[in-house]
């Protein structure tokens, strides 16, 4: 019972993570340019 609230809590923070890994791979050129801009 509370591993499944857990589980249930976990799905959007995974969903979300996956979203940004998707989006990261998507615009790894800006991501590299922001990421060089910043030092």
């Amino acid at each position: 019972m509370v591993r499944q609230e857990l589980s249930v809590m976990y799905r959007p923070f995974y969903h979300f993570r996956l979203t940004i890994v998707v989006r990261y791979k998507r615009d790894s050129q800006l991501f590299h340019t922001l990421y060089l801009f910043n030092y």
